[in-house]
């Protein structure tokens, strides 16, 4: 009998592979985690590479919004208050304007021309932001009005050739009213005008033409005056003055600007006096003045720094004066055809070519060759006051500003060519481009002309404005040349005018000056300076 003993079976080794599964499962997790880690920490880093690029880009579009005055100022040629494609043109004209470090602009005209749209883009490391902002565009201080000649000169006014000056110094005709049935009852003192161009069949007044009024001028409409309480781009809220009567007024044909007028009513009348103004700013300290009738020095013009309030001129009367002044009483100034710090020739036989309002300014006694030729305006001691001490005020007495403040307002161009053009704005060019500039063309607005001047264009040209010469008028007039509007000759150095050097002012050639002060005025009061302002609350992003 054999006997089987029974062995143990050998175990399978299993101790390890719980752990094993352990740590491949952690390693997998890790991995995982280590992964989503680096995937969480490479898409922070680079949304915040692409977030600070967005913004970078957002702060250099910023900077060109916000350097945007300061460098239109600094560079551009800014036409101020213009057309929509005159604005345009004038961002077409200055690429030095259109980018700003990492900005690049863009300007959008809105009809009328006096707002834009500025879009500045800005690009910084593959990010890109827009900002946007509008900007309304205006004179912030027009100049004064205070041209009282056709032709003023410092330097002596030689007339003995072919010109021909003059002009009208109240041709206030700027509108008609459109309406004719509208009627000014008893006891109604404001109406609004609807008004339509003075020329022409037009339906409706033009911007140009309503730029020239005021609100607080005086107009006369069927021989009844009041005063422009506001206005809008066809028609005025006007005030009656006096108080309205009990007569029913039919309201129809020219509307006619009073430059100046009496600004309130005054019972009585002292000498001297004090009154208030409209335009008050026109006037310059010793010019001599008609007020209902009678005349008057002015003596002096405010508000100033001790006064700060009121719209007022100091008059002194020259013999008799009025015994009331009522409100709106139109102020005269005296203009003449010529007008000079100097002496005035003109032919003895062509006084009636220098004249104002049909009147000559000069008279001749005597006959022949030998006649003397008087000149009102000749020697004027208005042109002549402080001219050693102070050579800013014959600037002063043109525009209200001194010449350094219109080199500051507005900048010379050094790159006149044949397609100059000028559409009512101011600009400052020197003498050796003046023909370039103007020559058989129309233009209009405010032209400074720096440096010595001989005119001798041939062909047609016609100024519509004003023209200032600030050199040495030896050279002459001497061509085809018709401005509506003034010219003034500053001349040289004011010591070489006081010491007698041979300076003078030609107006030999075919010249014709027309002063006309209404169409002048607005010229002056819609140029001067220019500002860009960024309009509340327009800025977006785009």
């Amino acid at each position: 009998m054999s006997v089987h003993v029974l062995r143990p079976r050998r175990r399978r080794r299993e101790e390890g592979i719980a752990l094993v599964v352990v740590l491949l499962f952690t390693a997998v997790v890790l991995t995982i985690v280590v992964s989503t880690t680096a995937t969480l920490a490479l898409g922070a880093r680079g949304g915040g590479v692409n977030e600070r690029a967005a913004y970078q880009a957002l702060l250099a579009a910023e900077s060109g919004l916000n350097t945007f005055e300061a460098r239109v100022k600094a560079l551009g040629k800014y036409p101020g208050n213009g057309t929509q494609s005159v604005v345009n043109q004038w961002w077409t004209d200055n690429p030095n304007l259109k980018d700003y470090g990492d900005a690049e602009l863009e300007v959008t005209a809105k009809p009328g021309g006096k707002e834009i749209t500025v879009t500045s883009t800005g690009r910084v490391l593959g990010g890109t932001k827009i900002a946007v902002q509008d900007y309304s565009l205006a004179v912030d201080k027009g100049f004064k009005f205070r041209p009282r000649s056709a032709v003023t000169s410092i330097p002596p006014i030689d007339a003995t050739g072919s010109a021909s000056v003059g002009g009208k110094a109240n041709d206030g005709v700027v509108a008609k009213v459109r309406d004719s049935t509208i009627n000014l009852a008893a006891g109604t003192t404001t109406v609004t005008l609807p008004l339509n161009s003075p020329i022409g069949t037009n339906t409706s007044i033009s911007s140009d033409e309503m730029s020239g009024l005021l609100v607080g001028d005086y107009i006369k409409v069927s021989g009844v005056t009041f005063r422009i309480d506001s206005k809008s781009e066809t028609s005025v809220t006007v005030t009656r003055v006096p108080a309205a009567s009990a007569t029913v007024l039919p309201l129809t044909g020219n509307v006619t600007l009073m430059l100046n007028a009496v600004a309130s009513s005054y019972t009585t009348v002292a000498d001297p006096m004090r009154i208030e103004a409209s335009n008050f700013g026109d006037f310059v300290v010793g010019e001599k003045v008609t007020i209902g009738g009678k005349e008057a020095v002015v003596t002096k013009v405010g508000p100033n720094e001790n006064e700060p309030e009121g719209e007022y001129i100091d008059i002194d009367w020259v013999g008799t004066q009025p015994t009331t002044l009522p409100e709106g009483t139109q102020i005269l100034r005296d203009i003449t055809a010529l007008r000079s710090a100097s002496t005035i020739q003109v032919p003895h036989n062509k006084t009636d070519a220098y004249a104002m309002d049909g009147d000559p300014d000069c008279t001749a006694s005597g006959n022949g060759n030998n006649a003397v030729i008087t000149c009102e305006a000749a020697n004027d001691p208005l042109l002549n006051q402080n001219i050693a001490e102070n050579e800013t005020f014959f600037t002063n007495s043109i525009f209200g500003v001194s010449d350094s403040k219109l080199d500051e307002i507005v900048p010379l161009e050094t790159d006149v060519s044949s397609d100059f053009q000028m559409n009512g704005e101011i600009r400052r060019i020197r003498a050796a481009d003046l023909e370039i500039a103007i020559k058989n063309k129309t233009s209009s607005g405010i032209l400074i002309v720096d440096g010595d001047v001989n005119w001798t264009g041939g062909g047609s040209s016609t100024f519509n404005g004003f023209i200032y010469f600030r050199g040495n008028q030896g050279g002459k007039l001497n061509g085809n040349l018709t401005v509506s509007g003034g010219i003034a000759v500053r001349g040289g150095p004011i010591e070489g005018i006081n010491s007698g050097d041979d300076l003078e002012t030609d107006l030999t050639g075919n010249l014709t000056v027309n002063y006309q002060a209404t169409a002048l005025r607005r010229y002056f009061i819609n140029n001067g300076e220019k500002k860009i302002k960024p309009i509340q609350g327009t800025w977006r992003q785009q």
